[in-house]
């Protein structure tokens, strides 16, 4: 499995936060999500990171077309608890058959949605510590560390 290549879906403020910082080390990491002005400001500028990590643009793959996702060995899901149905759906078809998603999201029933969509032995939940604020399209605010 090439851990390297990952996508993230639901790339607001959480999702864009941890895109950012996982390109940054090196992974090949796509960003999925489907407020078109906010991926719009991404592909034109990079992605803008400020705050307690540090200022940071950087260059990242960003997207509202499922279709434009290369394949995917890990699909980090950070949408709203509302969007899950759709993020599960996202991850049933970019997923590499031996791809797994990681959920990190708030809520209740995010975990039974990603698995009752692409089976329970593919879904690992953890939880983060981390918070972000979103400062307008294209540009997050890091606001508080913490273990993931």
């Amino acid at each position: 499995m090439n851990m390297s290549n990952m996508c993230v879906i639901g790339a607001g403020r959480m999702g864009s936060l941890y895109g950012a910082l996982l390109a940054k080390n090196g992974l090949q990491v796509t960003l999925y999500d489907r407020w078109r002005q906010h991926i719009d400001a991404i592909r034109q500028n990079g992605l803008r990171i400020d705050g307690i990590s540090g200022d940071l643009t950087i260059r990242i793959p960003a997207t509202a077309e499922i279709e434009e996702i290369a394949p995917c060995e890990i699909a980090l899901v950070l949408s709203d608890t509302n969007g899950t149905a759709h993020a599960a759906e996202v991850a049933r078809r970019v997923l590499t058959p031996s791809g797994f998603a990681l959920t990190l999201q708030n809520g209740i029933g995010n975990v039974e949605i990603l698995s009752n969509t692409i089976g329970a032995n593919r879904v690992l939940a953890g939880l983060s510590y981390h918070s972000a604020a979103l400062a307008g399209p294209g540009h997050v605010t890091h606001t508080h560390a913490g273990p993931t």
